[in-house]
């Protein structure tokens, strides 16, 4: 998990004044994304059942550019999340917050590809004394995979597939 925090710092350390200062094109220098997590088949077993999918909010700030080429760029960010799932008839809510760094390089003007690690840590509501479930409580890490596509200049749909609780996850994506 270290990995990831080492990865940011690296880019921070290195990265010159005059490439913090550079304006990206296309308005790619803020971006938000909000989403939700796609469980294929419900995610539903015999003792484990989601009850809210997981839902996600992150902000990311362009900080490096043009790394490998001119279009190029590397993203940090921070976000949030919720969901709810039911384990053994017990109902449980957990929260998560997370620092993330990706890699995006624009494919056409409208159309992004990006990589992506995170990692943070859950809130679960879980009692550990009284149950024996260790539930989602503590650090997690996730990598992933995406696709933003913008229909209008700053607002668009993007799709990734990821390590994290929702192995698909699809939702809205505005950047300025």
């Amino acid at each position: 998990m270290c990995f990831g925090f080492a990865i940011a710092l690296v880019f921070c350390c290195f990265s010159t004044e005059q490439a913090f200062a550079q304006k990206l094109s296309s308005g790619n220098s803020f971006l938000i994304e909000a989403g939700v997590g796609i469980v294929p088949g419900g995610g539903n077993n015999d003792f484990y059942s989601w009850e809210i999918p997981p839902i996600k909010l992150t902000a990311e700030m362009a900080i490096v550019t043009g790394i490998f080429g001119d279009k190029d760029f590397f993203t940090l960010g921070m976000g949030g999340g919720y969901f709810k799932y039911a384990y053994m008839d017990t109902s449980y809510n957990v929260a998560h917050i997370q620092a993330l760094v990706n890699y995006r390089y624009p494919l056409t003007p409208r159309l992004t590809a990006y990589a992506g690690y995170a990692m943070g840590y859950y809130f679960d509501s879980y009692n550990s004394e009284t149950e024996l479930f260790s539930g989602y409580d503590g650090l997690f890490s996730e990598v992933y995979l995406g696709i933003d596509y913008y229909f209008y200049k700053n607002i668009g749909v993007f799709a990734k597939v990821s390590t994290g609780e929702a192995l698909v996850e699809a939702g809205i994506s505005m950047r300025w």
